[in-house]
């Protein structure tokens, strides 16, 4: 888990003036509890001026926002990208996250009536159905939305617990 101190990776030397302003942004921002303005700072750094260690970062952010897929999804392309870069002792602390992350994960599989209907995770777009594979999610309350225009939407809100592998199906209905 990180903690609120937790220790920054820094970008290389060789990353844009921008991409580095917007770094310390985003760690001043960690350091006083804005999570949110912190996941734009970092990843906007790392659009700017791609660096493995900028993903180490975001991964912290999202964990501490419990976005547990977020972080996992993070971490896992810091620990591939950075490769041999990342020291034996951040590389097995960082596993450690890896694998308290995957037991806070869950899977929905999510179905529906009508093909090319969008499919809403808490309001961020997922796909459209049917889905090829399923959703994963963090544990908690999850609303799922299928929306398709001309049809009234559906929503459905989902407890999931960690591990949790659930099915949902939402119909939706033709407009009144």
């Amino acid at each position: 888990a990180a903690p609120s101190g937790a220790a920054f990776a820094q970008p290389s030397s060789g990353s844009t003036d921008e991409a580095a302003t917007r770094f310390k942004k985003g760690v001043d921002l960690y350091k006083e509890g804005d999570y949110r303005a912190a996941l734009i700072e970092f990843k906007r750094a790392h659009e700017i001026a791609p660096n493995f260690n900028v993903l180490y970062n975001i991964g912290q952010v999202y964990f501490q926002l419990q976005d547990y897929v977020g972080a996992q999804a993070a971490l896992d392309r810091y620990l591939s990208e950075g490769g041999s870069q990342v020291p034996a002792s951040r590389r097995a602390e960082v596993s450690r996250d890896i694998e308290k992350l995957k037991s806070r994960v869950a899977k929905l599989e999510i179905t529906t009536n009508v093909a090319g209907a969008e499919i809403t995770i808490d309001d961020v777009a997922v796909g459209q159905s049917p889905l090829d594979k399923p959703v994963a999610v963090s544990a908690g309350r999850r609303k799922v939305t299928v929306a398709k225009t001309g049809l009234n939407p559906a929503t459905k809100l989902v407890d999931v617990a960690g591990g949790d592998s659930l099915r949902v199906t939402l119909d939706l209905d033709e407009s009144t």
